[in-house]
């Protein structure tokens, strides 16, 4: 399973979507965990996560993540490279 930011359209604007990629019968599929809102608020919307740790999203706690992954979301968002965990 790989879990990576992404852009996303829905009428006409640009989200910033985390989704994590897995197989299933040899096929790849991804799906959609999270969106930090549209591209030019989503890093500020991550930085409020890092300034909040206690209003961190159960919608993310429920799927593993925790406060921690928040600045490697925030350095793939500027470096637009994944890191590797």
């Amino acid at each position: 399973m790989s879990v990576y930011l992404a852009n996303q359209k829905s009428k006409g604007k640009v989200y910033i979507v985390l989704k994590k990629s897995f197989r299933q019968d040899g096929k790849v599929y991804s799906k959609h965990i999270y969106s930090f809102g549209p591209a030019e608020k989503a890093l500020d919307n991550m930085y409020w996560l890092l300034d909040n740790p206690y209003e961190f999203p159960d919608k993310l706690k429920n799927e593993g993540f925790d406060y921690f992954f928040i600045k490697d979301w925030i350095f793939d968002y500027l470096t637009k490279q994944p890191t590797e965990r």
